[in-house]
């Protein structure tokens, strides 16, 4: 269900020579299903080629917001090592930090999954989300180096 890097930096060349000629089908019958990758390390490998791409976007403002959500992320984990501070109201940066996390990706979510008819995955949210913290926090930080494996081949 998501698009491949190149296949945005295409999108994003044919909007700045055509701008006002893009436009989005939002039918279910004309989504286009892809196969996930087999395996976890080739699923990580192919979140880090995306990721170490993202310097290339091209507005200012897509790389402020993939900032932002990186460093929300970082503070999302030190949250959680306040938790081991003994202290009363230890628990607050992470109940406020996590909440505001799950509220947003919910409103996100919900369009996402009544499109694609999978309702029944906003049960799955809570248990996601702090899988996702880590995911975010390590991708990004991998996809900084630049190097990863494709089509069996170490990129640097």
């Amino acid at each position: 269900m998501s698009a491949d890097r190149d296949d945005i930096f295409l999108m994003q060349k044919i909007q700045k020579k055509y701008p006002a000629s893009i436009g989005f089908v939002k039918d279910y019958k004309a989504t286009v299903f892809t196969h996930a990758e087999k395996s976890i390390g080739r699923f990580i490998s192919q979140r880090v080629r995306w990721a170490s791409k993202s310097k290339s976007h091209g507005t200012f403002f897509t790389k402020l917001v993939m900032l932002f959500v990186y460093v929300f992320h970082l503070f999302l984990i030190g949250a959680g090592f306040v938790l081991l501070r003994p202290d009363k109201w230890n628990w607050l940066p992470l109940a406020v930090m996590g909440g505001s996390k799950v509220f947003v990706d919910l409103l996100f979510c919900i369009p996402l999954t009544h499109f694609f008819r999978k309702k029944v995955l906003l049960l799955l949210l809570p248990f996601i989300e702090m899988f996702h913290v880590l995911y975010i926090t390590f991708i990004g930080l991998a996809g900084l180096t630049g190097r990863y494996r494709w089509k069996d081949r170490l990129i640097k």
